[in-house]
């Protein structure tokens, strides 16, 4: 019966995170699509750039061929989050917290799922464990906005 629930609190979890994301994303996203020989330079320059990890290496990019790039990001802050919430601005923090909210229980109840139904339990507590911290490390966040 609790597997049952969790599976069920875990299905819920994602659509209401999944709906939460896309809500977040239509009110304050941008989305953006690039097409051409010079995004795919520019898409391994920048990658080139990243696993270097902040280190100065000498590097040109040679791309032949066709590249497409797909963006889409969505920005908000815990403290506007707060504000929204203390001014009762439901229409602006609503989509946040179910993006967030949705994602922390579905990391959590995931979890939780996993332990119940696999045969290693140990996969299942570490899996608990993170999810946990995860939860507890954004509660904080959110505290000390």
């Amino acid at each position: 019966m609790l597997l049952i629930l969790c599976v069920v609190v875990t299905i819920a979890s994602f659509v209401i995170m999944a709906v939460g994301f896309g809500w977040t994303l239509s009110r304050w996203g941008k989305v953006s699509h690039r097409v051409g020989e010079d995004v795919g330079a520019e898409m391994i320059a920048d990658r080139m750039r990243r696993e270097s990890h902040g280190a100065m290496v000498a590097q040109k990019t040679f791309f032949k061929g066709h590249a497409e790039e797909h963006k889409a990001e969505a920005t908000f802050s815990f403290l506007e989050l707060k504000e929204w919430v203390a001014e009762g601005n439901w229409d602006d923090a609503l989509p946040p917290i179910m993006a967030v909210g949705g994602m922390m229980l579905f990391l959590f109840f995931g979890a939780l799922w996993v332990l119940l139904a696999a045969e290693s339990k140990l996969i299942g507590v570490i899996l608990v464990g993170a999810a946990g911290y995860a939860v507890v490390r954004t509660a904080i966040s959110v505290i000390k906005a």
